[in-house]
């Protein structure tokens, strides 16, 4: 994961996809597989994705389509 202030305005990302857009697939319905098929990445990418979202999302920080509900990724 990367954190740079000139890549996608400093949001935390893997390859190039931001972890808010991962989370987001997992809200809504997307298994990991399915996630890391669809953008190109590898399993544990997006599983280390979900598991660093879920502080925020569990804490209710506000995020665009984010319920504050955990993720359900294996």
């Amino acid at each position: 994961m990367r954190i740079l202030p000139d890549v996608r305005f400093g949001r935390p990302s893997i390859k190039g996809i931001s972890t808010e857009v991962l989370w987001e697939q997992d809200e809504a319905g997307l298994d990991v597989e399915e996630t890391a098929e669809t953008y190109q990445l590898d399993v544990p990418d997006v599983r280390w994705a979900l598991a660093y979202m879920i502080p925020a999302g569990s804490l209710g920080t506000t995020r665009a389509g984010s319920s504050g509900t955990t993720c359900r990724h294996s």
